[in-house]
């Protein structure tokens, strides 16, 4: 009777093994199932929801970097950096809400897209602003992104 107990215990202990596998991390062991796929292998909406938001991301801190480097070059004003800096957290935050209320009244998949395409039009209006003479167009450019910026955060995590 206790072999067979024994023999029922080592069966379920298998299972137990095969559907999961033992990832050991230094003293912990954790366990995870052992058909779990990454959604990116498995999920091509996810996928390319994935890649645009890495893509859109990326767009956005070269565009942060190169507007700094303009500001301070054309400038040289420490002063002039932050207060685009504050600017860019400023438009991001106030229009935020507003977003939320979009997201909850128009298709979020729409608001992203559309706020993608405004801020590529946007991005380019950049290169005829590349002075001095334009820092106000810069601010003001850069105010119009970060509402759209922060609109597209909104409706993707809505």
């Amino acid at each position: 009777m206790a072999n067979e107990a024994a023999k029922k215990r080592v069966i379920k202990n298998r299972e137990v093994i095969g559907k999961y596998r033992l990832i050991l991390l230094g003293t912990n062991v954790r366990a995870t199932p052992a058909h779990w796929r990454s959604p990116l292998h498995t999920n091509a909406a996810f996928r390319r929801l994935w890649s645009a938001s890495v893509i859109s991301m990326l767009g956005e801190w070269f565009n942060t970097i190169a507007l700094f480097l303009i500001i301070y070059d054309s400038t040289e004003s420490e002063f002039l950096l932050g207060l685009l800096f504050t600017m860019r957290m400023v438009c991001f935050a106030l229009f935020q809400p507003f977003g939320g209320l979009l997201a909850d009244r128009i298709n979020r998949k729409k608001i992203m897209i559309w706020t993608n395409i405004l801020q590529v039009f946007l991005a380019l209006s950049f290169l005829v602003a590349q002075d001095a003479e334009h820092i106000g167009w810069i601010y003001l450019l850069t105010g119009l992104m970060m509402v759209l910026h922060g609109m597209y955060v909104t409706a993707e995590r809505a």
